[in-house]
Order: structure tokens, then C-alpha cells, then sequence
């Protein structure tokens, strides 16, 4: 006799958590697009930014002030969103491709905590937590509870403790594991508390040598932080935006740093086509541009190099603005080049870099986007201007003039006439039309196919140059020379 057990029905609680997690699984196979991610990804932010200033009223910052407050608030989720990504592979050996699917839509979280201190306080003031070693020991066991309305409000602590809850739950979906999600869970917590305090771990790092680690106090981190200096020659008066900027270059150098770990140890295909359009003549020669701007600035007085000193983020900031002249020629160079499938990462990549020199300088950015326009303007139809040598050359001139001006332009609070002689402007143009004519020759691109009197119209351009006397000066003259041999070169070797 066979006895039958009875089927029992499951629960409520069983079928929610069941329909749940084919969700959070249906999610996680969605294809979701390069452009989509970081379209979505903008949009949440700009709502968080909309919806806290209307829960205080919204304060009248000009438009100066909204540019750094939404750059900061992006970069830093971006950089959030990163250091989860890493946490949860690690954790449930997910690729990041669909565990960002969820925490783009785990990332509602961040309309929380406005609402909550709105509710709880009358007045606060949530940034970061700023303290000594000693304090920061209490408050990481604590959850920032030292200060719930200044600094880590109580919203934001409410919003820590569900990301916390929200990974530990995530890892032991997929791997059933008490252990790994309680560790899963346990480094959210960690890189949300370096993230919340980062201002401070940064003092200690840069005053702890001088004076000792543990005497790195609160006050020497909003000196560090709130003091209104310039940024090279960007001088920010607001305490508030001051922030902004100084964060938004922390962050963009850890979106580098963070970015290229993710590429080259998950999405190779798309970091091998970044990496061959950075490494290459036109971002080396960029960068060169760039270079020589800074250069030249900083030999008209004294006044360029004291900058240099007067802020702790003057180097760091010289570092965002050459990665930012790589990436906008790298991107370029994708959407010239790349196949249709590749042309967002170019994207990518020149929206960032427009992103990241604005935060420099502003006057700056007005020089990349001028090197865009020129771009665009050769490339779409139905000019197509770089089909021909000649326009392509002159192209190139403009856009390396452009790349002098920006760099010049970060030391020099306005471009006077040495910065903008045309005796420096002509040596930039030819040591351009120089670096164009021998990567041509070098790439085995182009020159073959153009007939020979452009290239000798362009060498007898190069000898009246130099007939000049504009050029009094013995380096000029040898820079002409150097050009009108290289041109010399490129047509006795033509075959």
C-alpha cells in the first residue's frame, strides 16, 4: 500500500519571495545598452537633485552652482555605483553587466534620504563627515551617530543601513551561503563609510606624514576642503560649491582608476578599443599642445607658478585636464574610425572629457568645444571636409591652436597678447602642420593617394614662412626649418 504524502501550498511569504527574485533574474538578462545605462542613470540623478532643492525651496545657486552640484552628485553615485558593481562579483561571481541592471533600479534608494530629513529636522546640512581618526573609530561603529543633522544626516544613515541589508540579501540569492553574504554585506558597509568620510581619510593622508595620523583633527579638514582658493586660475568664493569642486576631482580620478579595472577585467572588447585610440600619435601629440600651453603660461611670471602651491588640488586638477585632452582626441578618434556599434563609447568618452575640463576651468571647456565643432564640421555630410588633404591639415592646425589656448588658458586668469602673438600662434601652427605631415608619412595613410603639388605647395608654404621676419628669434627659425625639411622629406620619399 502506497501512502501518499499531502502537497502543502506555500506560504504568502514563500510566493512573494519566489516572484521576487524571477524579477530581480528577469532584470539581470535584460540587454540594456551603453547609452541607455548612463541616460537612466542621469536622469535619476537630475531627479534627486530637483527634488531636494524643492524640499528646500529651491535656493537660487545661478547656473555656476547647479553645474558643480550636479556634477559632484553624479560623479559621486557613479563612483558608488562602481565600487558596488565590484562588491557584488566578488561576492556572487555575477558579471557586472546584470548586476548593473539591478543597482541602476536599487539606485531609487537615493530619493530617500531628502525626504527623510525633512521630515526629521527643520534645518540640516548633509555632505560628508569630517574627523580625526579617533572620532571616525566611534562613527564607524556608531553609523555616523555623533551628528545625525550635520554632515551623515539621518537619512542618509537610514539609506546606508538598507544598501547594507539590500547586498548581504542579494548575495544570498544566488549563492545560498550565510557567510559570503554577511561578507558581501559587511564591505558595502566599508565602502560606504570610506565613501562618507572620504574628505577626511584624504587630510589624514596628506597632513598624518607632517604632524602624525592621529592628530589630523575636524578643522583641518574644512580648511582643506571649504577654503574658498582658486583652482589654479577657477576661483569659487561659495563654502558649499568650493566642495563640489574639490570632490569632483577626487572622483574623476578614482572614475579613471576604477574605470580601468572594470575594462580590462570585464568588458576587454570595449577597453581594447579605448586603449588603441589613447595610445596613439594624435593623443601623444595632444597632450604635447596641452603641455606646451601650461608651458608657456607659466613662464610669463611668477604669478602662474605660486598658483601651483596655493591649492592642495592644483596637480590633481593638472592631471584631470590632460586625461581630459586624451579622452576628447581618443574619442574623436573612435567616431571617426570606430564601427557603428563603437561610435557610444566615442561618445562616451568626448561628453567626459567636456564634463571634466569644465570642472577645471570653463573657459577651458570653450576650446574643446571648438575642437568638437571643427571636428563634427569635417566629418558629417555633406561637407565631408576631410576627404581632402589640405582641409585635413588645416584641421589639424586649428584644432592643436585650440589645444594651446586651453592650456594656456588654465594659468592665466585671461589670454593676453604673448599668449595669443602671432609669432607663438605660427610656431604652434607649424609644429602642428609638421607633427600632421610626419604621421601621415609614418601611417602610410592618406599621402600616397595625393597627387605631389599639394605636398609642394605646402613645402614652398613652409619656405615663405620662414622668409618672415616676423621669426627674429633663433628657435623659431630652426622650428621652421624642421617643418620645411620634414615636408622636403615627404615628397623626395614619395614613390
Amino acid at each position: 500500500m502506497r501512502i501518499w504524502k499531502k502537497k502543502t501550498s506555500p506560504s504568502l511569504i514563500q510566493r512573494c519571495a519566489r516572484s521576487v527574485v524571477h524579477t530581480i533574474r528577469a532584470i539581470e538578462r535584460k540587454s540594456l545598452s551603453l547609452g541607455s545605462f548612463f541616460a537612466t542613470f542621469t536622469a535619476l540623478v537630475i531627479v534627486r537633485m530637483a527634488e531636494q532643492q524643492w524640499l528646500d525651496g529651491f535656493p537660487r545657486y545661478g547656473v555656476e552652482g547647479q553645474f558643480f552640484e550636479f556634477t559632484q552628485t553624479f560623479l559621486f553615485f557613479l563612483f558608488s555605483l562602481g565600487l558596488f558593481v565590484i562588491i557584488a562579483y566578488y561576492g556572487t561571481h555575477i558579471h557586472p553587466r546584470r548586476t548593473a541592471n539591478i543597482f541602476l533600479i536599487g539606485f531609487t534608494i537615493i530619493l530617500l534620504p531628502p525626504i527623510i530629513d525633512t521630515l526629521r529636522f527643520e534645518t540640516f546640512w548633509s555632505y560628508y563627515e569630517f574627523a580625526g581618526v579617533r572620532d571616525l573609530f566611534y562613527a564607524f561603529w556608531t553609523v555616523f551617530a555623533a551628528s545625525p543633522s550635520i554632515g551623515i544626516t539621518d537619512g542618509v544613515r537610514v539609506e546606508i543601513v538598507l544598501s547594507v541589508l539590500a547586498m548581504g540579501a542579494y548575495a544570498y540569492m544566488h549563492t545560498q551561503r550565510i557567510m559570503r553574504s554577511i561578507g558581501a554585506a559587511a564591505a558595502t558597509y566599508v565602502a560606504l563609510f570610506f565613501l562618507a568620510s572620504l574628505p577626511s581619510w584624504i587630510t589624514i593622508c596628506v597632513y598624518g606624514w607632517q604632524q602624525g595620523f592621529l592628530s589630523v583633527s575636524a578643522v583641518q579638514v574644512a580648511q582643506m576642503f571649504l577654503t574658498p582658493n582658486p583652482i589654479l586660475t577657477h576661483a569659487v568664493d561659495n563654502v558649499a560649491l568650493i566642495l563640489h569642486v574639490h570632490m569632483s576631482i577626487v572622483y574623476v580620478i578614482g572614475i579613471s582608476v576604477l574605470g580601468t579595472f572594470l575594462g580590462r577585467r570585464f568588458f576587454v572588447a570595449q577597453w581594447r578599443t579605448v586603449w588603441c585610440s589613447v595610445w596613439r600619435w594624435e593623443t601623444l601629440a595632444a597632450l604635447g599642445f596641452v603641455g606646451t600651453g601650461l608651458v608657456t603660461a607659466l613662464a610669463l611670471g611668477l604669478q602662474s607658478s605660486q598658483i601651483l602651491t596655493l591649492s592642495t588640488f592644483a596637480v590633481p586638477a593638472l592631471a584631470v585636464l590632460l586625461l581630459s585632452a586624451a579622452l576628447l582626441v581618443a574619442g574623436m578618434g573612435i567616431l571617426r574610425n570606430g564601427i557603428a556599434r563603437q561610435r557610444s563609447i566615442g561618445a562616451l568618452l568626448v561628453g567626459a572629457a567636456l564634463l571634466f575640463v569644465t570642472i577645471i576651468n570653463p573657459f577651458a571647456s570653450i576650446f574643446f568645444v571648438i575642437i568638437f565643432a571643427l571636428f563634427v564640421l569635417g566629418q558629417i555630410e555633406p561637407f565631408t571636409l576631410v576627404k581632402f588633404y589640405s582641409v585635413r591639415l588645416v584641421l589639424y592646425v586649428l584644432q592643436s591652436i585650440m589645444l594651446y589656448l586651453a592650456g594656456a588658458s588654465v594659468f592665466l586668469e585671461s589670454l593676453n597678447r604673448t599668449v595669443t602673438s602671432g609669432r607663438v600662434v605660427v610656431f604652434i601652427a607649424l609644429i602642428a602642420g609638421g607633427v600632421f605631415l610626419l604621421s601621415e608619412r609614418l601611417s602610410h595613410k592618406g599621402v600616397a593617394y595625393e597627387r605631389t603639388r599639394t605636398i609642394t605647395a605646402l613645402y614652398w608654404f613652409f619656405v615663405i614662412l620662414a622668409s618672415i621676419p616676423l621669426f627674429n628669434i633663433f628657435w623659431y627659425k630652426w622650428s621652421v626649418l624642421t617643418c620645411a625639411l620634414t615636408a622636403f622629406f615627404l615628397i623626395r620619399t614619395r614613390k
